[in-house]
């Protein structure tokens, strides 16, 4: 981020997110924190769902593809690590 022009970090990061909002709507999901560039989403609330737990899992497998689209549309390198977090 460092070597990044300021305007540029925003609209890269612009771009990850609208990628997970939209990944977060097709899962069922809820996000309900984003901080700098890590965001957390929720399944089976506010709403609960009976198949919350299947947008749990299919969502960080789908992710890295998300990343992956986005830095290879952004002119970057396409591998990045995501971290995931369950409790």
């Amino acid at each position: 981020a460092q070597a990044t022009d300021p305007a540029r970090l925003v609209s890269l990061l612009d771009d990850l997110f609208t990628r997970f909002d939209r990944l977060v709507a097709e899962h069922g999901l809820e996000t309900i924190k984003t901080v700098g560039d890590a965001s957390m989403a929720v399944a089976g609330a506010p709403v609960m769902q009976s198949d919350h737990a299947g947008g749990a899992v299919d969502f960080p497998r789908a992710a890295p593809l998300a990343v992956a689209g986005g830095r290879r549309a952004n002119g970057r390198d396409p591998r990045d690590p995501v971290g995931r977090a369950r409790g």
